[in-house]
């Protein structure tokens, strides 16, 4: 696995089997009891959260009127 960057502690991250997993781009680096991994495949579970970011990260934000 490539050296990490000390910036991985930014981007989006969710709690996975006892430690962090990280998204980073299209990748899940995961800090577990034995140090970092890459998943090869990604589980499920995490799939599903990477869809949840997708959603919130791109959607637009919208400024609406204030409602009297």
């Amino acid at each position: 696995m490539e050296a990490l960057s000390p910036g991985i502690y930014a981007y989006p991250h969710v709690h996975y089997h006892g430690g962090d997993a990280y998204l980073v781009g299209d990748r899940w680096y995961y800090d577990g009891p034995s140090g970092w991994v890459v998943f090869r495949s990604e589980p499920r579970a995490l799939a599903e959260h990477r869809i949840y970011i997708r959603s919130r990260r791109e959607r637009p934000h919208v400024h609406e009127r204030p409602r009297y």
